[in-house]
């Protein structure tokens, strides 16, 4: 499937196995500038293991 077509699918389709989410993630190689969303969102981040004790 094209990745238009993909996009496409995800918007018109709810039943889709994929949403757009998921495929902005795939597209940009599960990476983020963690900085930049802080200091947009004023979130903070914890490691995975730092959450979970």
């Amino acid at each position: 499937m094209k990745l238009e077509q993909a996009f496409v699918t995800a918007l018109t389709e709810s039943k889709n196995e994929y949403g757009v989410e998921d495929l902005n993630l795939l597209v940009g190689n599960y990476i983020g500038n963690h900085k930049k969303l802080k200091n947009l969102t004023s979130i903070k981040f914890q490691k995975i293991d730092e959450f979970l004790n």
